[in-house]
């Protein structure tokens, strides 16, 4: 009786363990996710920042202008930077490799894109770096 509790007990400890790590990467999965989207939407409001300084740097022209106008493609580049970054660490954490013909994430398991067709490679994702852990506050 005594081996059984035992037995159980380490089944129990095992699925445990499983359920938390299952758990612990959806709400990985989750965090990059809402963190794309935010920065999506501050890119949104870049874009229509640099439509205004176009349409402003057309009707005059002012170093200050100017320099609000670079100052916002840098930003607009810092952001897709970040979002390039995001989408990375999201691939990875749900295993997923980068289609060397259209550049669409695809589930590792897949042997062709389902967008264009190509044969996909078995190259993993790139991990993130380290400093990049779970301690984000973001």
């Amino acid at each position: 009786m005594a081996n059984i509790a035992k037995k159980f007990t380490r089944t129990v400890k095992k699925a445990t363990r499983k359920v938390t790590k299952f758990a612990s990467e959806a709400v990985n999965s989750t965090k990059y996710s809402i963190q794309i989207k935010a920065k999506g939407g501050d890119l949104e409001e870049k874009y229509e920042e640099l439509g205004r300084l176009c349409y402003k740097r057309t009707k005059e022209d002012s170093e200050q202008l100017e320099a609000l106008y670079n100052k916002c493609l840098e930003e607009i580049e810092a952001l897709n930077q970040e979002i390039l970054e995001l989408r990375r660490k999201l691939a990875h954490q749900r295993a997923e490799v980068v289609c060397p013909s259209c550049g669409i994430y695809v589930a590792s398991s897949r042997e062709v894109c389902p967008s264009c067709n190509a044969p996909l490679t078995r190259m993993e994702v790139d991990a993130p770096s380290s400093s990049d852990g779970d301690e984000e506050n973001e």
